[in-house]
């Protein structure tokens, strides 16, 4: 668990010079800026200016700060005498010095405020009450339930028994708490039941008419009016809101000395419960210090854009050129009075660039001139930039286009067939041919204006020229079947809009025989290349290859020969255009040379003394050896010769050497093969 993290404020006046420290108190900013009229917006381009001082007119109001002191601790609350050494209470005490010998508490208001940062299981069990120099006290917060602790016989018998049906309910608690106490162990506060929770900030205070305000209702810390799901509220510190009146009033603290020692007791009266303080802070009237006639007479400000135009007066300002975006700017505010007491403030502005907005818009020619707000357009625009002030008063710039749809002439030209007038065209009647016009309106709204033009047309007679092979039957699209040559047949294709089309069929018989011819590559195939291309050389419309089972009818077609075969037969079927038909076929062999070459010899011993190659099915080759380097060496027959491994008579050195062997092989001895390998001479 963790508590709020507080400052313990150390303050000391001196009789002859004044050492003043502005702090953040905890229930209120310790500074002296009551009030800040700054604006939070301002547009790039405008000028605004900014006053400190003491006045109500300026928008920065200085004022003097409260004077406050107090501890930091972080303290189990005792529970009862049964608690040895935790005693029966919080006692905490801090000293004031530097007021004027005899300064004494005037009203209620000379205490500005105490603040006290605790959590409790329960508010109804607590006793909290402030006690000056001279051991007056106030009591801040009554005890309201039933004593269950020797505690309670220090607690006077008007400060018991508040809590009433009207009151607060009995389980209203303070900050962030733990539920219950361990009761096994009430009085040890390592136990894990009474570690600390989280502690709130609870303030009181007479000053409502200096910038406090209370809570809501009456301010009265135990209302039920003050209760959030039994959590009790908490003050705003940087608001200075949510106070509570305390159950005395301040003013019984009248006549209490400023100086010497000022003591806070807080006592739990109940013993089933549990609870920590986190620390204090009392506040006292900074006005009855000596050296209350300083005056603020210096003033500074800092940040991008602020020029001092006056001893206290400043302006802001940032030109509008080229700013697209906006920037927050903070500026610090300093002043220093005649006793060298220095505060300062931040207040952050927002420079509003000006807001670029794009609209489009259309509309149709008759239309024209167009207005949009309180601008009129006559024709079409393309970024024109209206100028208006937006919600903040900065500059809000359209950026406007304008697309005018145009009314149009469309003129239409179109032919019918003699004999079907009249036509009827959008309510328009056309008896012979001539031209007429109609405005009608297009998807936008624009004027249309279509001129329809009509012309006659004659029906026209197409010869169709055919010819068959040889005198075959020719079928036709009128569904006869023609035997021999004609021009008579005609076949009329009836239209609708326009004439009808005859059709006139001119028969010819063709005597140019048609004759396949294919190729197919390579033929015969080896291990290292069995794709077989086969192609139609001749002037076919359509084909038909069949091999190995498989039918194809392209003009080119592949397929892989199996290589377990000794050959493949290919049929070839085709046709021309006028239907003449063709045969042809094709054998692909494959070669069946074999070629084995050793990959070492041993020139120096008696068994493998000679580099030879055997081949199988070859009818010629020549056997070539090189160095690595690419060195001649020797070449021989492959058929009858061989390499004793020794060149111009002299054995050659141990290593590998290349050799290149070329042949043509006994199926295809048109086809040059050639084989490369490396052999090993070992000596």
């Amino acid at each position: 668990m963790q508590h709020d993290n507080m400052l313990m404020r150390t303050c000391k006046i001196l009789s002859s010079i004044v050492v003043w420290f502005v702090v953040l108190s905890g229930c209120i900013q310790g500074q002296s800026i009551v009030s800040m009229t700054m604006p939070n917006t301002i547009c790039y381009g405008d000028t605004v200016y900014v006053t400190m001082g003491e006045s109500t007119d300026d928008n920065i109001i200085i004022t003097y700060p409260e004077v406050s002191l107090g501890h930091a601790d972080t303290l189990f609350l005792p529970d009862g005498v049964e608690c040895g050494s935790l005693g029966c209470s919080y006692v905490s005490s801090v000293l004031f010095e530097g007021y004027e010998e005899g300064a004494t508490v005037t009203s209620g208001q000379t205490v500005k405020y105490l603040r006290i940062n605790i959590e409790h299981s329960y508010v109804g069990d607590l006793f909290i009450r402030v006690r000056c120099p001279n051991n007056q006290d106030a009591v801040v917060l009554r005890f309201g339930g039933a004593p269950t602790s020797d505690c309670v016989q220090s607690i006077p018998a008007t400060a018991m028994g508040w809590l009433t049906g009207a009151n607060v309910s009995t389980g209203s608690k303070l900050g962030s708490c733990m539920a219950s106490i361990d009761g096994s162990h009430p009085c040890d506060p390592d136990r894990p039941l009474n570690a600390p929770g989280t502690g709130w900030n609870y303030c009181w205070s007479n000053n409502t008419t200096s910038g406090y305000s209370y809570a809501s209702g009456d301010g009265i810390f135990y209302r039920n009016g003050h209760s959030t799901n039994n959590i009790m509220d908490s003050s705003d510190v940087e608001q200075r809101s949510n106070f509570y009146h305390p159950d005395e009033d301040f003013s019984s603290l009248v006549g209490c000395q400023l100086n010497g020692e000022w003591s806070v007791e807080v006592m739990d009266g109940w013993g089933g419960d549990n609870g920590y303080i986190f620390g204090w802070e009392i506040a006292l009237d900074a006005s009855l210090l000596p050296g209350r006639s300083c005056v603020y007479n210096n003033f500074s400000a800092s940040g991008r854009g602020v020029t001092q135009v006056d001893s206290n007066r400043f302006m802001l300002y940032m030109p509008a050129a080229g700013r697209q975006h906006d920037t927050t700017v903070c500026y610090r505010f300093e002043a220093r009075d005649t006793c060298g007491r220095v505060l300062d403030t931040v207040a952050c502005v927002t420079y509003r660039a000006s807001r670029h907005t794009t609209v489009n818009r259309e509309c149709v020619e008759n239309q024209l001139p167009y207005r949009y707000l309180s601008y009129l357009f006559a024709d079409s625009v393309t970024d024109s930039l209206l100028h208006f002030v937006d919600y903040k008063g900065c500059d809000s710039i359209v950026h406007f286009n304008l697309w005018v749809w145009r009314n149009s002439t469309t003129e239409l030209d179109t032919t019918i067939c003699d004999g079907r007038f009249p036509l009827e065209w959008h309510g328009l009647t056309f008896d012979t041919m001539e031209t007429h016009a109609v405005t009608l309106q297009d998807s936008h709204g624009a004027d249309s204006t279509l001129v329809c033009t009509v012309g006659m047309e004659s029906r026209d007679t197409t010869v169709v020229f055919a010819r068959v092979c040889n005198g075959a039957p020719y079928r036709w699209i009128d569904g006869v079947t023609y035997y021999e040559e004609t021009d008579e047949p005609c076949y009329t294709i009836v239209t609708d809009g326009i004439c009808d089309s005859v059709l006139r069929l001119h028969l010819l018989n063709s005597d140019n025989p048609y004759m396949a011819k294919i190729d197919a590559v390579p033929n015969p195939v080896t291990a290292d290349n069995l794709t077989v291309t086969l192609t139609d050389h001749s002037n076919s419309v359509y084909r038909s290859w069949n091999y190995l089972g498989n039918i194809d009818t392209a003009r080119h077609t592949t397929f892989v020969y199996p290589f377990e075969n000794d050959s493949v037969m290919v049929l070839f079927s085709a046709a021309d255009a006028f239907g003449c038909k063709d045969t042809a076929s094709v054998t692909v062999y494959k070669d069946m040379a074999l070629i084995w070459a050793p990959t070492a010899f041993t020139p120096d011993e008696q068994s493998n003394r000679f580099f030879a190659i055997v081949s199988n099915g070859v009818m010629e080759g020549t056997v070539t050896v090189y160095t690595r380097s690419g060195l001649l060496v020797t070449s021989f027959d492959l058929l009858t010769g061989s390499w004793d491994g020794r060149w111009n008579g002299s054995l050659c050195p141990q290593g590998s050497y290349v050799w290149h062997l070329t042949y043509r092989g006994e199926r295809n001895a048109n086809n040059v093969r050639e084989v490369r390998g490396i052999v090993t001479l070992l000596r």
